[in-house]
């Protein structure tokens, strides 16, 4: 065993070293937006003015044009109706639509930069294909550091190094303290935070997941497109649905009316039915979604999966999205996750130091002593 880490703890070394150093600004980049990431939704309500007590307009008043609307239980969350484009609204209490508040801005900004590191229009490609990469070398970070953290000594002093934080250390030893022990205590964490996020990144990924669980690789969103049916006018108007979808699933906490759905081109004559995605009371995510399609004419249900009738493959998808923020746990994985992003942005910075250190402090330190 000691004769096979010494031959192999140089060549996990150097790729653990000089990946890091590639990818350390994107890593970096992707654990500080991360952290408001984990608590969106908590962000969002702390600043978003509480609506007024006075009963608001019908939706139909003021819905029209929107490409998404979002209502919550809770009387006191305003409506958001997104349009074309991404712009989002809150709806004030006389039914007027006023710009998102600035806790939306900023976590519409930081999704930006998590996802595409800010790029706009065509360069999102190149921002996507950016922080994929960066997913797979903070895997492969992750999964190289545990032979790396492996003491080279089975004693107790060695592991003890790698293992609490030292007390008085300063400089390298201090970073190198710190790199190993927070390393060694978010591994798990961290190699998930990445794998799926690799899955999230990359369509070979999610096809992989599909094949294992039994499923068809298929592009775009892992949710079920809704059905099409004749094109007949005007649809319902939207309160008219969206008493049907609450009468589907009485215990809603979040309910999204999709009226535009990303999805393949709808024959001439047709339209989509009207997509819900709604999150039911008391439960954590992906175990609260229902996903729901309405007759646009009828308001007739014409399907309605829940996590537990989803496929397995849908299954396993939004169990992997909701590992990488956390939220699958509840209060408790956010935290976590927000405290694997913390420790991803002290690792980035220890191991940045630990590099310098290496190539530059070491010749620095004989140069000072042969002048000596």
């Amino acid at each position: 065993m000691d004769l096979f880490l010494r031959r192999i703890r140089p060549v996990f070394f150097w790729t653990h070293l000089v990946s890091g150093v590639l990818a350390s600004l994107i890593i970096a980049v992707m654990s500080a937006t991360g952290i408001p990431l984990a608590y969106e939704g908590e962000f969002i309500n702390a600043f978003d003015p509480a609506a007024g007590a006075g009963p608001r307009p019908s939706v139909d008043v003021w819905g029209q044009g929107a490409s998404s609307i979002t209502f919550y239980r809770d009387a006191q969350r305003r409506p958001v109706v997104m349009k074309s484009g991404g712009q989002r609204f809150v709806v004030d209490d006389t039914g007027a639509l006023e710009p998102a508040a600035r806790a939306f801005r900023f976590i519409h900004l930081m999704e930006d930069w998590h996802r595409w590191l800010g790029l706009e229009g065509e360069g999102r490609k190149v921002g996507r294909a950016l922080t994929g990469a960066a997913n797979v070398i903070f895997l492969l970070l992750g999964l190289t550091g545990v032979v790396i953290w492996w003491p080279k000594k089975l004693k107790w002093p060695h592991f003890r190094a790698v293992l609490l934080f030292g007390r008085g250390l300063k400089g390298w030893r201090r970073d190198f303290n710190w790199h190993h022990v927070i390393g060694f205590w978010l591994a798990g964490v961290l190699v998930v935070v990445a794998a799926t996020g690799v899955v999230i990144s990359y369509q070979w990924a999610q096809d992989l997941v599909a094949t294992s669980t039994g499923g068809k690789p298929t592009r775009g969103p892992p949710f079920p497109t809704p059905p099409v049916v004749d094109d007949a006018g005007p649809p319902l108007p939207f309160s008219t649905l969206l008493e049907r979808a609450a009468a589907e699933v009485p215990n809603w906490d979040m309910m999204m009316l999709q009226v535009e759905m990303r999805g393949p081109p709808v024959p001439e004559g047709k339209r989509r039915a009207i997509a819900f995605n709604i999150l039911e009371e008391g439960r954590a995510v992906p175990f609260a979604r229902h996903l729901l399609a309405l007759h646009p004419y009828t308001g007739e249900t014409l399907s309605h999966v829940d996590f537990e009738s989803a496929s397995p493959t849908l299954r396993a998808r939004m169990v992997l999205r909701f590992l990488h923020t956390g939220e699958i746990f509840g209060p408790a994985g956010q935290l976590i996750a927000v405290l694997a992003c913390v420790g991803s942005l002290v690792l980035t910075w220890t191991g940045l130091t630990l590099s310098w250190h290496r190539f530059f402090g070491a010749r620095r330190t004989r140069a000072a002593r042969d002048e000596a």
